[in-house]
């Protein structure tokens, strides 16, 4: 009997412990969802080439959501006369935002290294992945990804099971590095042929700017649970307010929602 009652007391303070971090992590999730301000920022119009001089053709103007601290290195739509007429240090995908480093000359030694291209108000923090959680390793810097948490919690029916648990953490979060390459680094540019695109390199961390406070979050995620990152369209800066923290339960009782959900987005786009 008395082995039973510490079976249970286990589970249930096992599943008051997961409890409690859930909804710590929900608290710091939506507090990283506030702040965000629109800012005006210069891009690439089509693929420029390192050695390439800036004009105001090859130069659009957009809108984007940035939060506080945030892009501190992005060209800003304010600053085109001082670009116009410099010649590129590095490639520059189309769509792209034109960063301070791109552009030959910029001699400021406090952007060199990683430290360089941490924003302002913001931190680096390494999260190792695999091939998996890093879509294959095609995730490169500058993208910005959503971080995925999966989490086991003992059964508040049986304590010899676990339950398990998975949830949206950060969306929108920027990638800084992949490994050892950083996102527009001040060394050697890899120079590319026109209409040619780098092939996926292997690279076991991801480094990611974060808040403080999302610092401690990831952190204490990453050794509690999995953590996967969903690759975003560098267009797509949007943040969906309620998503759902899926369980077998929760998946089960959805199924067919889902299934209703996909197919309508199947016809969206054709």
């Amino acid at each position: 009997m008395r082995q039973k009652m510490l079976l249970v007391a286990a589970a249930f303070f096992g599943a008051l412990a997961f409890i409690l971090m859930y909804q710590q992590i929900k608290s710091e999730k939506e507090k990283a969802l506030r702040g965000s301000v629109v800012v005006s920022l210069l891009a690439a119009k089509a693929d420029l080439i390192a050695g390439e001089t800036l004009t105001r053709e090859g130069l659009a103007q957009i809108q984007d959501r940035r939060f506080s601290g945030r892009g501190s290195t992005e060209v800003k739509s304010a600053d085109l006369d001082r670009v116009l007429g410099k010649k590129l240090a590095f490639n520059v995908k189309r769509g792209s935002v034109l960063l301070w480093q791109d552009i030959s000359g910029y001699d400021d030694n406090r952007q060199r290294g990683l430290t360089g291209v941490v924003p302002a108000g913001m931190r680096a923090i390494s999260v190792a992945v695999d091939s998996t959680s890093s879509v294959t390793n095609q995730i490169r810097p500058n993208n910005h990804v959503d971080i995925i948490g999966t989490f086991k919690f003992p059964s508040m029916k049986d304590d010899k099971e676990l339950d398990t648990i998975t949830l949206t953490l950060l969306q929108d979060v920027t990638v800084l590095a992949t490994g050892q390459e950083l996102a527009n680094a001040l060394g050697s540019p890899v120079l590319l042929q026109r209409g040619s695109a780098p092939g996926p390199r292997g690279y076991n961390t991801l480094t990611l700017s974060l808040s403080p406070k999302e610092v401690e979050m990831v952190i204490f995620a990453a050794q509690k649970g999995r953590l996967d990152f969903s690759l975003r369209n560098f267009e797509d800066s949007s943040t969906v307010g309620e998503l759902p923290s899926v369980n077998f339960k929760y998946l089960e009782s959805h199924l067919k929602d889902f299934a209703k959900e996909r197919e309508s987005l199947g016809k969206e786009e054709k």
